[in-house]
């Protein structure tokens, strides 16, 4: 198909497999305007961004986020899903500690 017609909210583009292919506009909040301005235009039809004149992302604490949370999407990395057994030994050890602690100075008394 590849044709593209004008609609009242812009132009659509419509590919070989009938798809629409939309265009995208990231907006950002303005703090001084107290309004959303345009960043970043991406035209669908020609695959292509566009970052507008004078324009940056203004990201939190100017720190661009990782693709990819520390444990995955789905939460089962190798980092997250491996079990270090150290803690609960320690806990362990402790309140089994505490125990005979406790039952030793009870029975003195």
């Amino acid at each position: 198909m590849n044709q593209t017609f004008n609609s009242s909210s812009g132009k659509i583009y419509v590919n070989n497999k009938g798809h629409k292919v939309p265009n995208y506009v990231l907006k950002q909040f303005n703090n001084d305007t107290g309004e959303f301005q345009n960043v970043v235009l991406h035209n669908g039809a020609q695959r292509s961004w566009t970052f507008l004149f004078g324009k940056e992302i203004d990201w939190p604490d100017g720190i661009v986020p990782v693709n990819e949370p520390r444990c995955g999407f789905s939460g089962d990395k190798e980092e997250c899903t491996s079990r270090d057994r150290r803690p609960v030994i320690i806990v362990g050890s402790v309140l089994a500690l505490y125990a005979v602690c406790s039952f030793v100075v009870s029975t003195a008394m």
